[in-house]
């Protein structure tokens, strides 16, 4: 299995990867604060929207 891990300057990380048993890609987050979090995970959902062609 492969994927993607990129890991922040806040040691917040957030790893891309399909998943291995579905057709799907799984996201996964880690940070220290619930707003680390959400700060994550929209960075996730614009770099989706923009290598998607932003046509969700």
């Amino acid at each position: 299995m492969f994927g993607t891990k990129l890991v922040f300057d806040d040691g917040s990380w957030l790893m891309i990867r399909p998943s291995g048993t579905e057709p799907k890609v799984r996201f996964y987050i880690e940070a220290r604060t619930e707003e680390e979090k959400k700060a994550v995970f929209a960075t996730a959902e614009r770099m989706t929207r923009e290598a998607l062609g932003a046509g969700l």
